[in-house]
């Protein structure tokens, strides 16, 4: 009763207090429970986008693992290494297929799933092409596995990279913005907070005055201010940020932990100085310009500076400074800064090392070049490349590397390329090379894969090896004339002269057969059997040494003649065929001569090493190309170890000689397989002249 008794005015106020405080502490209610909502996010955004980055760096990792295991398996490992290498490819996808199903979970966004959902199916398509390779392999389908790989696994491979790529920068991009925004909410939260504050304490004086509890609500609020600022500089002191705030006259009032231990300095220092001590002096002006002229703006952005800490220490900072207001009246600023000085450092180093590329490549002395590896079009040419070929730099980048090539060579040149792309570091080849005049070079090039501004490339090093080959040339023809005609010489004088000497004897002893008496008749025929069998074998030999091309003879006859003679030596059995075709082409002398001798020291090493049973022999024209090919089923060897003999060595020489290719396929166990190639529409001339063939080649035994 003595409540209501009261006058009305002090009902009136009392009310009217009551749903004010009712009123404010909702709205407090409110704030505390959005900041508390914001600081969750933020914790969850940085636990979630740690977890993100982690997962997608194991995906990556495990994928460039899995992915040289691959090629490895299909360029490197023998057969007998395939087993080891599937369990390793496997034991990478399991993690990572572990590291997708826990990622799945941590996504949330639309297109964030439907990157992930990207990302699944290039993994499922690169675990199919991968099985089916791995059954090639097993297979021994080496080739197929190969083109697999090159052609479908390559390509998923590097779109599964770019994918993931794309998906790792969405996610940072997102957490950043909603970084950003929850930022600027809890800025918005904390300057509403102020102005209720100002209100409630102006309210709580007034009603103080009349109501005898306004000292307990005044009290409350204060609590719940503290409380606040306490959360708030906890989540200040967790943030990556350097967070600092400064009143009007630059004094510094607070500065993040993180801030301090990178300055060097203890907190008791820092809040004794101004930011002045700090910054540099160009700074330092703008902020003191700034705060006298009472800004109106935010604040200021896009800040890049250095801060001096102990020792002279200098750290590149980039951030913002916000204003701040207290009873409407400018108070100071907060800075929000990020330390980049690695970054900074970084960039430097970078274009340092851009400019000592630039000087090493435009003044190197040998012509090099820069092109796009989709497109292949010049990017960069050195000035030596520009006076080798006669090309202005205009000219040269409109160019393509398909335009400095002969038109029948594109065939190779677009397969050479491709394969630098799978090439583990430098990828060698010889080229014909055409200048802006038309002038055919032989040069050597020496090229690699490079990422030129993000920009997959071909870089690469031209050397002009046609006065080397020239002189090699030179060389080998001597070397194997010399080698001919000292055969032919040995040859000759077997067959002039020894075998004329046994033919002697051979009548000497028919001339004595009759003055014999019966009991020596059979010692007698013994050794004439012997003349005439050494008379025979030196006669075999003379021609192996010195085999005669006549006019009317064909390579065809010299190898089943050689092939008859190593029936004499050991019962093989002889596999031999000759192209047809073969027969109506007017084989170069010389280099029927060379094939004969190439064969020849085959068929000797057969005899020699390989324990064989069985040879073959094929002579085939394919598409204006002789194959030669020698094979046995003896115990083979491994080709990667060097011979200690020259036999392998003048087989390459004599086929090098006519631009042709030797290739030794052989392993232990497995036999060996010779084949030379031989291109014959290169061969436009005589490589002898016709006196030394006549001489040499058409000599009679």
């Amino acid at each position: 009763m003595h409540f209501f008794s009261k006058p009305p005015i002090t009902h009136t106020l009392l009310g009217f207090y009551l749903v004010i405080f009712f009123l404010i502490g909702s709205v407090r209610m409110v704030e505390y429970d959005r900041m508390r909502n914001i600081n969750k996010e933020l914790n969850e955004l940085a636990t979630s986008m740690g977890a993100k980055e982690q997962l997608l760096n194991s995906i990556l990792k495990s994928t460039v693992y899995r992915r040289v295991g691959v090629m490895k398996m299909v360029y490197q490992s023998p057969p007998s290494e395939y087993a080891e290498m599937r369990k390793e490819i496997a034991h990478e996808t399991e993690k990572i297929g572990e590291d997708l199903t826990r990622i799945r979970i941590l996504l949330k966004d639309p297109n964030e799933r439907r990157m992930f959902d990207s990302l699944l199916n290039f993994e499922e398509n690169i675990n199919h092409s991968r099985k089916l390779m791995e059954q090639l392999l097993t297979e021994e389908k080496i080739a197929d596995a190969k083109v697999i790989d090159l052609n479908i696994i390559n390509p998923i491979f590097a779109n599964f990279q770019q994918i993931e790529l794309r998906l790792g920068n969405y996610i940072s991009q997102v957490t950043k913005d909603r970084t950003n925004q929850l930022k600027a909410n809890l800025l918005q939260i904390l300057r509403w907070s102020k102005f209720l504050g100002y209100a409630l304490t102006t309210l709580l004086i007034i009603f103080g005055a009349i109501l005898i509890f306004a000292g307990r609500i005044y009290i409350h609020k204060k609590n719940m201010l503290i409380e606040s600022e306490r959360k708030y500089r906890l989540f200040i002191e967790q943030t990556h940020e350097l967070l600092i705030r400064i009143d009007v006259h630059g004094k510094i009032q607070f500065a993040s932990k993180k801030l301090i231990r990178l300055l060097g300095l203890n907190e008791k220092t820092v809040n004794d100085s101004t930011i002045y001590d700090f910054v540099n002096e160009n700074f330092g002006l703008s902020i003191k310009k700034a705060f006298e002229q009472t800004p109106r703006e935010i604040g200021l952005e896009d800040i890049k500076t250095s801060l001096n800490g102990q020792d002279g220490k200098e750290i590149l900072v980039q951030g913002s400074l916000v204003w701040e207001y207290q009873h409407g009246e400018f108070d100071g600023a907060t800075g929000f800064f990020n330390e980049v000085t690695e970054k900074y450092k970084l960039k430097s180093q970078l274009r340092e090392s851009e400019n000592q590329f630039k000087s090493i490549f435009h003044n190197s002395p040998l012509p090099k070049f820069i092109a796009d590896a989709g497109s292949y079009r010049f990017i960069i040419v050195n000035k030596a490349f520009l006076e080798k070929y006669g090309y202005t730099e205009e000219e040269v980048l409109t160019k393509t590397i398909l335009d400095i090539r002969p038109s029948s060579e594109r065939g190779r040149t677009i397969e050479s390329l491709e394969k630098i792309h799978t090439a583990a570091n430098l990828y060698r080849g010889r080229f014909q090379h055409k200048s802006k005049m038309g002038k055919i070079m032989t040069v050597e090039v020496y090229s690699t894969y490079i990422t030129l501004n993000e920009r997959p490339s071909i870089s690469a090093a031209i050397v002009d090896v046609s006065e080397q080959i020239a002189m090699e040339s030179r060389i080998t023809q001597a070397i194997i004339k010399t080698q001919e005609d000292e055969r032919y010489e040995i040859g000759g004088e077997l067959h002039d002269n020894v075998c004329q000497i046994l033919a002697a004897a051979k009548m000497n002893m028919s001339m004595m057969k009759n003055n014999l008496s019966p009991s020596l008749q059979p010692t007698f025929n013994i050794i004439l059997d012997s003349i005439i069998l050494a008379n025979e074998e030196i006669r075999n030999l003379s021609h192996r040494l010195a085999p005669v091309f006549f006019e009317g003879s064909s390579l065809k006859g010299a190898f089943e003649q050689l092939l008859n003679s190593m029936k004499a030596v050991s019962n093989y059995d002889i596999s031999f065929y000759y192209d047809e075709s073969l027969e109506k082409i007017a084989l170069n002398k010389e280099l029927q001569l060379n094939l004969y001798r190439v064969a020849q020291e085959a068929l000797r090493n057969i005899v020699k090493y390989a324990q064989a049973t069985r040879i073959r022999l094929e002579a085939i024209l394919y598409k204006e190309n002789l194959n030669l090919l020698i094979a046995d089923n003896g115990i083979g060897y491994d080709p990667e170890i060097p011979s200690k003999g020259i036999g392998i060595a003048n087989m390459h020489r004599r086929v090098d000689f006519f631009q042709g290719h030797l290739m030794i396929n052989s392993s232990p166990g497995d036999g060996c397989e010779i084949l030379v190639k031989i291109p014959l529409k290169k061969l436009t001339r005589e490589t002898v002249n016709p006196h030394t063939e006549k001489n040499s080649l058409h000599k009679s035994f």
